[in-house]
């Protein structure tokens, strides 16, 4: 099925951008349903979408001033031993 967006009038002046602000906090509950400071345990990854993994440790990052984002995507880039095991 193909999707497809398509402009619709607004209010006068606003543009709707489809930019999203989100802590990384946030992002990851909604994303992965985890807290992005905790460690996972192997039954936790055992249970996270493939897709979802590789939307949050694939593509370009443009900033990430405080380097968070980036230690989370080092951090769930590969399973670990255990759970590729």
């Amino acid at each position: 099925m193909l999707r497809v967006r398509l402009l619709v009038s607004g209010a006068v002046g606003h543009i709707p951008h489809h930019v999203d602000l989100w802590t990384l906090g946030a992002f990851t509950r909604m994303e992965l349903g985890i807290a992005s400071n905790r460690s996972l345990q192997a039954r936790n990854w055992l249970v996270l979408p493939e897709q979802k993994l590789l939307q949050v440790t694939a593509g370009a990052v443009y900033h990430d001033g405080l380097g968070t984002l980036t230690a989370l995507r080092e951090r769930l880039a590969y399973y670990p031993r255990a759970v590729w095991l």
